[in-house]
């Protein structure tokens, strides 16, 4: 069963590369499609056989990341794919450098799963919102939706949090990882942290 992915109605550049109007559009566009895309993953994991209740509960993210294991796939990183990451990195690190990487079609997945969990964040505390940020344009997730709100200036790319997961997932399977992640955020909600 094919998995459709969120796709913009405009053309997609790097968020590194977006001015501050790109990314307002694109910021714009993503909200505005939060409701569609968790009831597409909804539909799809019913259509998988599995009913997990969406009520966007901390609990809820237990069954969802127990289903999502069950589905991660890789794909082989070709010759050129592998010698390109090798040039990436300082020879020391050849040997960490995997031979594989996770299919789209678990990509397509995950980043649902991660509106799912930013979602769930969200509803929970309201004092974190979805935002976005367009300066320093060397910080991490420039231009890119992500959760805002946390103490000391930190914002959560759920995306990267759950392509994260997914690779830990792929070398020891926990139900209990996106949840257990969720906690750890809840650390720089209110508190002195920093």
């Amino acid at each position: 069963m094919k998995y459709n992915t969120i796709i913009p109605p405009f053309e997609l550049i790097r968020f590194v590369d977006m001015n501050k109007v790109q990314a307002k559009e694109y910021f714009d566009w993503f909200i505005s499609q939060i409701d569609n895309r968790i009831n597409y993953l909804h539909s799809y994991i019913i259509d998988d056989g599995k009913d997990i209740v969406f009520d966007y509960s901390v609990e809820s993210l237990i069954p969802l990341w127990e289903w999502y294991e069950n589905h991660i796939s890789y794909r082989e990183l070709s010759v050129d794919e592998i010698e390109s990451r090798k040039n990436k990195y300082p020879k020391w690190m050849e040997n960490y450098i995997s031979n594989k990487d996770i299919s789209f079609e678990t990509f397509k997945i995950s980043l649902d799963i991660a509106i799912y969990f930013a979602e769930v964040i969200v509803r929970n505390n309201p004092e974190i919102s979805w935002g976005y940020f367009t300066k320093p344009k060397n910080r991490i997730s420039v231009n890119e939706p992500t959760l805002l709100g946390f103490v000391c200036d930190k914002d959560l790319n759920p995306r990267v949090i759950v392509n994260t997961c997914t690779r830990r997932s792929g070398r020891e399977k926990n139900k209990n990882r996106l949840y257990d992640i969720y906690y750890v955020w809840m650390e720089y909600i209110d508190k002195d942290c920093c």
